[in-house]
């Protein structure tokens, strides 16, 4: 069971880049992602939790993961589109650090990152190049520039 991890920009504009999501999030589904995590924080997260949740009409085998940066408080209602939520720290960390920490868990979860970043800075950036770093296959649905990373076998020629 493959699963995909969403990093983009808060306050970006992504509607014209809606169909680039979908056909990405469908090649996915047919490369066996049945998992996918989403932060939900801005304008990216909000579009691919969207698409994800439409798509599960036509693949009900797909799963939509809200993570949680922060632990979950009585009043914590989880959005209608996800299928379920997750808080992926397992100690108590401050609260500015809390989302990159999260961030960084999640990539060591998956196998897949879908990215719309398009700036040289913030959060969403630092998470895809910490996912480089991991050797995650990485897909930007901006540039549509994709990345695939493999560990090096250990035979010798």
């Amino acid at each position: 069971m493959a699963s995909c991890a969403f990093f983009g920009h808060r306050n970006y504009d992504y509607r014209p880049y809606e169909d680039n999501i979908r056909e990405v999030v469908e090649i996915l589904i047919d490369r066996g992602v049945t998992e996918f995590y989403n932060g939900y924080r801005g304008n990216f997260d909000q579009t691919c939790a969207r698409i994800v949740s439409e798509l599960r009409e036509q693949h009900p085998q797909i799963k939509n993961i809200m993570v949680l940066s922060y632990p979950p408080t009585e009043s914590f209602v989880m959005p209608n589109c996800f299928d379920r939520a997750v808080y992926l720290l397992k100690q108590s960390v401050p609260p500015k650090s809390a989302i990159v920490r999260t961030n960084k868990q999640l990539v060591m979860k998956v196998q897949y990152v879908v990215s719309g970043v398009v700036r040289g800075y913030g959060g969403a950036k630092i998470a895809c190049d910490f996912a480089k770093t991991m050797l995650r296959s990485m897909i930007n649905v901006v540039t549509y520039e994709e990345q695939f990373f493999y560990q090096p076998s250990n035979k010798k020629k």
